[in-house]
């Protein structure tokens, strides 16, 4: 597996490994996602993921500086 593996057309997401995975970000990482934020295009591949993890960092980090 690497960065561009399909997440979700080889099964390795489902709805509940999404929400285990979606419980350990907020709980080891502090970064909330919101459900606008879980769709099949945030998920679909690991650099999929990190992008969206990223933009949702640089968003509490912005307002925790504003």
């Amino acid at each position: 597996m690497d960065e561009d593996t399909p997440l979700l057309e080889y099964g390795i997401l489902n709805s509940l490994n999404t929400a285990v995975l979606i419980a350990h970000i907020r709980d080891e990482f502090g970064i909330a996602v919101p459900l606008a934020d879980v769709n099949a295009e945030s998920f679909r591949t690991v650099s999929a993921l990190s992008r969206m993890l990223d933009e949702r960092q640089s968003v509490a980090d912005a307002r925790a500086e504003g």
